[in-house]
């Protein structure tokens, strides 16, 4: 057992150490803030994307942490007590979701000498009085279940409850008239399906131009990036047409798609129907991106087929990032060439009173 002198001593170290973290993350925050105004997360989609892959937390608290590092430079008594240690991250987080310049002192004030579940039970019911009545407010949430099955709840305006009433009601009779059967037994589950389907093709469904030598457009006349023409030709039903040189159609070809339904359907599985993205874990909404590009002569098989978010395809299209196959592994670089994820960098001890206040390396005895 240990004696009460240990004890102490113990929960000093702790205590000690507890706010040598919230002074450090504050350093950190404040360092991912500079990072962000001036421009220094190129090659990314967001500040969050950079903070979840090089410091390997995932997305939801990486955005937390951009927005929290955004709301404290305007929030100076927060952000005093946030370095000195005296309020946590936790506390912090929650402040600067009702925090302003006529309040925060007195919300700084009170927080400091509460827990964190309190702060954050005083910052609900804080927002909970301005917020309007429950029953007014319009949601439409999703919930994948552990069977995979998504689960859909919500609560709509009469106007938009009667379109997606009689849109189902619409797919149901025709399913209804195409299978032959009673509209009983057609569930408004399938009708769903079939509305999602046809609004899906017509999303992706884009038309573009190209002269030999010369720019993509599309109909309207509006040029296309390469980045994002190639990204197109990935995974899209494609057309051959060919023209003369004052414009007129000499011959269409006949529309054929790029990547085949069974041949998806293998790259799906074997990518376990995830983007491969590293630290992605997005399994919704995805595009079939090819290593080496369709339009520079890419072949449609399996070994050049990767599975890709709609967010990567374009980071890797049009941020000039590169995927490639090295050693029988997926490689992701950024515009300037590093891997990604990098190699772990140095270990750094704690920073805290007990250690000198310093980030020095472990095992450094200098």
């Amino acid at each position: 057992m240990l004696s009460d002198r240990q004890i102490n001593d113990l929960e000093d170290k702790i205590l000690a150490m507890s706010t040598g973290i919230a002074a450090a993350t504050y350093q950190i925050l404040t360092l991912v803030r500079q990072l962000d105004e001036g421009g220094g997360f190129r090659g990314y989609d967001s500040p969050a994307r950079w903070l979840a892959i090089k410091t390997g937390i995932t997305m939801g608290p990486a955005r937390e942490k951009v927005r929290v590092a955004r709301a404290i430079a305007n929030l100076p008594a927060t952000s005093a007590a946030f370095e000195r240690g005296q309020l946590t991250y936790s506390k912090v987080r929650a402040l600067t979701r009702i925090a302003d310049q006529n309040n925060e002192a007195g919300l700084v004030e009170a927080a400091v000498k509460m827990t964190a579940s309190d702060v954050e039970r005083m910052v609900r019911e804080w927002r909970q009085a301005g917020a309007k009545p429950a029953s007014n407010r319009r949601y439409l949430a999703l919930h994948v279940r552990g069977d995979g099955l998504y689960e859909v709840r919500g609560r709509l305006t009469p106007e938009v409850g009667a379109l997606l009433s009689n849109a189902l009601d619409a797919a149901q009779h025709q399913l209804t008239r195409e299978r032959g059967v009673e509209e009983s037994r057609v569930s408004r589950a399938e009708a769903l399906r079939v509305i999602l389907e046809e609004r899906v093709r017509s999303m992706v469904e884009v038309v573009m131009h190209q002269m030999e030598g010369g720019p993509v457009m599309t109909t309207e006349g509006l040029p296309v990036s390469a980045g994002t023409a190639e990204r197109l030709a990935c995974d899209a039903a494609t057309t051959k047409m060919t023209r003369s040189q004052n414009g007129s159609v000499l011959d269409v070809g006949r529309r054929s798609r790029a990547v085949p339904g069974r041949l998806r359907k293998a790259v799906e599985a074997r990518d376990k129907h995830s983007c491969r993205f590293p630290s992605c874990l997005q399994k919704r909404n995805l595009h079939i991106h090819h290593i080496r590009p369709w339009a520079q002569g890419g072949e449609t098989n399996l070994d050049n087929l990767v599975l890709l978010c709609g967010q990567h395809h374009r980071l890797v299209h049009e941020s000039r990032w590169s995927v490639s196959v090295e050693d029988a592994d997926l490689v992701f670089r950024d515009p300037l060439g590093r891997q990604c994820p990098a190699p772990p960098p140095v270990k750094y001890s704690w920073p805290s009173p007990l250690m000198g206040g310093g980030l020095a390396p472990l095992g450094d005895s200098s």
